[in-house]
């Protein structure tokens, strides 16, 4: 049985974890990445990211505990397009500010979900899956997600940034998640830079 390495990247930026953390891990070489960004202004860069070492599919999409769809709000100002969020209740801080009148719609994807498709989809095949969250907000959902759907088990790595200085309302829940992660049958890697 062969295995396939799956590198899932919520919070897919420019691709930048491919330079500050895929190429540090040359067992992750071949993999399949999947790039999650709901800002339509950075999928152009992402699309255009040729590397032969792995096979790139890009979604317009935020990662999210449902599928349907999701008001994204950009940020605006000095901070440009580091801090965009699904989650309203964000604290503006530091400069970060963000367009409150003109959210923008965009598809909201299960990461549960899309772990059950991908684990139906190559059942032949034992997979190695790496996941990166950096959606400033919506870990604490799309977490608790997985952990009520037993997809958590289905993780071999996990690298996450919290943004608990932004959402200091949901302190008790980061608190409880990470202590299920720490109970937890996966690598947690608290940041990934």
């Amino acid at each position: 049985m062969s295995k396939l390495k799956v590198f899932i990247d919520g919070g897919a930026h420019k691709g930048e974890a491919i330079e500050m953390l895929l190429d540090k891990r040359p067992d992750m070489d071949g993999c399949e990445i999947h790039f999650f960004e709901p800002n339509e202004d950075l999928i152009p860069e992402l699309k255009a990211i040729k590397d032969d070492r792995y096979d790139i599919t890009v979604y317009h999409s935020a990662l999210w505990a449902e599928d349907g769809e999701i008001d994204f709000l950009n940020s605006v100002g000095r901070w440009g397009t580091l801090g965009g969020t699904t989650v309203p209740s964000i604290q503006e801080k530091w400069g970060l500010e963000f367009d409150r009148k003109n959210p923008n719609k965009v598809k909201a994807v299960s990461l549960s979900g899309f772990l059950e498709e991908l684990l139906i989809k190559n059942q032949d095949e034992d997979c190695y899956i790496v996941v990166k969250l950096d959606i400033e907000g919506s870990e604490y959902f799309v977490i608790d997600d997985l952990f009520r759907t037993n997809m958590i088990d289905e993780i071999d790595e996990l690298y996450i940034e919290w943004h608990d200085h932004f959402f200091p309302h949901f302190k008790a829940l980061g608190d409880d998640l990470r202590n299920k992660l720490a109970l937890a049958n996966v690598e947690v890697h608290n940041d990934w830079v």
